[in-house]
């Protein structure tokens, strides 16, 4: 703001004359009435033509306040009040009304719209006087007295008028750009209630398939059924037949034994010699051809029957996979065993090259981001995982936070107040936030993938940039103060006191448009930029810091504010431009090209050894493994 808007006890006075207050101004039940009976069609003289019309007359709004029916022959549109004879007669003698513009013909028939032009202009705080300002720090609009008040010492505060008048905006070009906006809409619409039908049809088509291979399976399994049986029948009763024959043969050896038995003992009692050496010839005979009959019975091992089940016919794994198309981009979501949708196909695009790239030409993971109520394409200003795996990511496009295992399975999301553009972890299961335009710090707390609010910290300007060391209770903060200075860093603990407060434009002679990135190693605090390269940012004697170069940066390197670091040191850098993502080394002098999507955030996943990089513009998150 180039000038301080000071506000005086007569610019107060005009604007009361300008926007006049009264209590009978605009009646209460009226107001917040959402129907209202249609006025009657009027002549010159001010009374209903209940000729040719079907229209009800309308009754006077204040005079219904007494309990008084009256039919109303003009509208006041600051008022938003139909009005009779008399009381458009008082609306006329009052000093406060007697500005206001009524409608003596065209009345309109529902007043609506006169409503919602009068919720737009008013004060939001005083709602019946009209706003003059807006207050960019806070992003409303607000009246002379707002400004007086709670607006008083915002810098960034401009006129209405002139910001309509400096914008070049007519009341043609906004009418040019709301039929641009319908007619948009409408092919939006039509084109998504077109995808909405087809994708109804594919969702039952999807299920018509299942119940026909259901079918099909069904009618093989039990034709294959019908097989094992008769093979069943066919093996079982050929060796039953050879058991049960073996059984008979036992059977009968044994009635001969019993048999043999009784003439033994009955002509050892009974014979002379020459029968009994006889009949012992004769037995022996008989005995040893059983002992033959018996060895090969006993040969004869103990027939079974068992069935082996085939593992893969019971454990059927999927019908087929399902793919969501992306048409316009030819992208495809497939899912995976995990349960989780990654991009099978992506559109081949141009990307500039390194030197220094990583010497392979896999594509990176993709897992979707998207959550069934996101109405924008996601665009994943920060990423961080927590101790236990879980992934937490801020999108700013459709201002959510959103909670994934580490298989990026949704847990769960919140919506937030404002666009986040960046996001730290305070401690083990906290994380701070914050915003495009709104002044504070919001600490989130997520326990087992659920989030809670836990406490919101405000500051006097606007933050660009938030890092944390939550091994030494630190917080940094880079902020801009207006045009004067735009590079400042403040460090606080976690709780939120002030420790130190540093400029970098006036301590190190920066150029105030130069742009910073910021990140904790343990207790150092690094700062990249283009003309310091990677530095520490070291206390020195009286209070103050110096900056101590680690490398410079290649003139091939975009150098941008989304910077992060890992538990071994390294630093990445996100470069949208040329989307890549720089791997500093704590080994190497020159660092590590890794391909991605238009990167806006990175995190290193030590569980996993991969790295998250969150893309702008993208359902989906890169991943790149290590």
């Amino acid at each position: 703001m180039d000038s301080e808007i000071i506000v005086t006890d007569s610019d107060l006075e005009e604007t009361k004359k300008d926007f006049p207050v009264s209590s009978e101004n605009i009646s209460s039940d009226c107001a917040d009435a959402e129907e209202v009976t249609k006025p009657a069609v009027l002549n010159d003289a001010g009374n209903a033509n209940e000729g040719g019309t079907e229209k009800a007359a309308c009754q006077c709004d204040p005079c219904l306040l007494d309990n008084t029916q009256v039919t109303a022959c003009a509208f006041c549109i600051v008022c938003v009040e139909y009005l009779c004879k008399n009381c458009c007669r008082d609306h006329r003698k009052h000093k406060t009304t007697r500005d206001h513009e009524l409608l003596l013909e065209n009345i309109p028939d529902d007043p609506k719209i006169f409503k919602h032009i009068r919720r737009m202009v008013s004060c939001p705080i005083h709602s019946d006087i009209d706003v003059t300002h807006k207050c960019v720090d806070h992003n409303t609009h607000i009246c002379c007295f707002c400004l007086a008040d709670s607006h008083r010492k915002c810098e960034n505060v401009c006129r209405i008028s002139d910001a309509i008048t400096s914008s070049g905006n007519t009341v043609s070009q906004i009418l040019l750009k709301i039929k641009q906006h319908q007619v948009d809409n409408q092919q939006m619409s039509s084109t998504k209630s077109l995808n909405v039908l087809e994708l109804t049809t594919e969702k039952n088509n999807v299920k018509v398939e299942a119940s026909e291979i259901v079918k099909q399976c069904t009618s093989e399994l039990v034709a294959k059924k019908t097989e094992l049986v008769n093979e069943t029948d066919l093996i079982g009763e050929s060796y039953l037949k050879a058991l049960k024959d073996d059984v008979s043969k036992c059977k009968a050896l044994e009635d001969e034994c019993k048999l043999l038995c009784e003439i033994i003992e009955t002509i050892d009692q009974y014979g002379n010699e020459i029968e009994k050496d006889t009949i012992l010839m004769i037995t022996q005979e008989k005995l040893d051809l059983m002992d033959q009959e018996k060895d090969k019975l006993r040969k004869r091992e103990p027939m079974h029957l068992n069935f082996i089940k085939n593992k893969e016919c019971f454990v059927v794994s999927d019908f087929g996979k399902l793919q969501i198309r992306n048409l316009a981009n030819e992208n495809v979501l497939v899912k995976d065993e995990d349960n989780s949708y990654v991009l099978e196909e992506v559109a081949k695009g141009e990307s500039s090259t390194c030197a220094n790239e990583k010497d392979n030409n896999a594509q990176p993971d993709r897992f979707t981001v998207k959550i069934g109520d996101d109405f924008y394409s996601c665009s994943i200003t920060g990423c961080v995982i927590l101790d236990d795996g879980i992934i937490v990511v801020i999108d700013e496009e459709n201002r959510k936070i959103k909670v994934f295992d580490s298989d990026f399975i949704f847990l769960s999301g919140n919506l937030l107040t404002a666009p986040p553009i960046d996001i730290c972890i305070t401690d083990i299961n906290t994380a701070a936030i914050i915003y495009k335009v709104a002044k504070r710090i919001d600490f989130k707390q997520i326990n087992v993938g659920v989030i809670s609010h836990y406490r919101e910290l405000p500051t006097k300007f606007e933050i660009s940039r938030i890092t944390a060391s939550p091994q030494y209770q630190k917080i940094a903060l880079l902020y801009s103060l207006g045009f004067t200075s735009r590079n400042n860093i403040q460090i606080r603990n976690v709780g939120g006191k002030i420790i130190h407060e540093i400029s970098l434009d006036n301590s190190f002679h920066f150029a105030n448009r130069e742009e910073f990135g910021i990140c904790y190693i343990e207790c150092n605090l690094v700062i990249i930029g283009r003309s310091i390269g990677v530095s520490l940012l070291v206390p020195a004697k009286f209070n103050t810091y110096t900056l101590i170069p680690v490398m410079a940066l290649g003139d091939d390197i975009d150098v941008t504010r989304h910077i992060s670091s890992d538990a071994n040191g390294n630093i990445y850098i996100c470069a949208p431009a040329s989307g890549c993502v720089y791997h500093f080394l704590t080994d190497r002098e020159k660092p590590v090209v890794l391909k991605a999507t238009v990167p806006l955030s990175v995190a290193r996943d030590h569980n996993r050894n991969r790295i998250i990089v969150g893309c702008f513009g993208s359902n989906t998150v890169d991943v790149l493994q290590q």
